[in-house]
């Protein structure tokens, strides 16, 4: 309900813990600099983006596809859309 233009981009830059940032860190300087230098800095710059947002894409059709279902259950027993996302959210559900 509250989509952003700009959030297919920016949720490439998003991270669970400093772990991750560290470990992505590590991938882009071991790969990226490669494939800078083999591609150029535009070629490795659109393969960056096109990544993040095919991740975007993928991402969202697979937790559509394991999710919807579940919710339309839920929903048509009379539970609040609502409150089952902010459950999900809170990681209340195993």
């Amino acid at each position: 309900p509250s989509f952003k233009a700009w959030q297919p981009i920016t949720h490439m830059f998003m991270h669970g813990g400093i772990l991750h940032i560290a470990f992505n860190m590590f991938a882009m300087v071991s790969f990226g600099s490669a494939l800078e230098h083999f591609w150029g800095g535009k070629k490795f710059l659109f393969f960056y983006i096109s990544c993040g947002l095919g991740a975007a894409l993928l991402h969202t059709g697979v937790n559509y596809y394991f999710f919807q279902d579940s919710i339309n259950t839920l929903t048509a027993n009379g539970f609040n859309k609502a409150d089952i996302l902010q459950i999900l959210n809170e990681g209340k559900i195993d």
